[in-house]
């Protein structure tokens, strides 16, 4: 509620069985400043073991990298592909922290529900973040770009180049005014020439489009 810590952090996560908020170790102050009794928390931490790497060049391997633009499907990006590397085990345990003090033990308490209701708590707070992460995998579901095919990639026309072009684009200016900046260059007869003059002066002469259509609107 306070930090960005989680369950992997270095002191772990302390989560309310009151409120269901969670605080760092630094932070318990914060919810503790409020409180006229005792609270009682549910504390996690997670420690990560990595993995030994397989050297199969395999491309489900959790450490390889992406080939295409696209998210949670084979060859893209793996949104859980950090987690892949490592083993994770997670301790769990029940604190109680008084106002002022420093921890108490549970069994010093005595609670008017019992021991028994502070597990169920600790169980119905589990489910929850279960459940939780698994609308949050649903919502994340794969996704690939999608490219489409051009109108003009089967009947484009390629004329002979007048002149060579450069294979680094920084290089490019347009053949009319020299700009080097908003060029379009045609995809038949390779001219270069500047985009569109913008209403507030800014874009280009406007020389790719009037090249477009000197030659008749048939070389995009």
């Amino acid at each position: 509620a306070a930090c960005f810590d989680s369950p992997l952090s270095k002191n772990g996560l302390y989560t309310s069985l009151q409120s269901w908020r969670s605080f760092s170790h630094d932070h318990l102050h914060l919810d503790l400043a409020h409180a006229s009794s005792p609270i009682t928390y549910l504390h996690q931490k997670t420690v990560r073991i990595m993995r030994e790497r397989a050297d199969n060049g395999s491309s489900s391997d959790a450490f390889a990298a992406p080939t295409k633009l696209a998210i949670g499907v084979d060859g893209g990006f793996d949104p859980d592909a950090e987690k892949a590397q490592y083993d994770e085990q997670t301790l769990r345990s029940v604190m109680v922290f008084a106002p002022g003090k420093d921890k108490v033990l549970l069994a010093d308490l005595e609670l008017p529900c019992g021991v028994e209701q502070v597990d169920l708590s600790v169980q119905a707070l589990l489910d929850y973040a279960e459940r939780s992460a698994q609308r949050a995998a649903v919502e994340s579901a794969g996704w690939e770009e999608e490219r489409k095919v051009s109108k003009y990639s089967q009947t484009i026309l390629q004329l002979p180049a007048k002149r060579a072009i450069s294979a680094d684009a920084k290089e490019w200016v347009c053949t009319s005014c020299g700009a080097n900046g908003n060029l379009w260059m045609n995809l038949s007869d390779g001219y270069i020439g500047c985009g569109r003059r913008n209403w507030d002066g800014s874009g280009g002469c406007g020389a790719a489009l009037e090249h477009y259509e000197e030659t008749g609107s048939q070389y995009p």
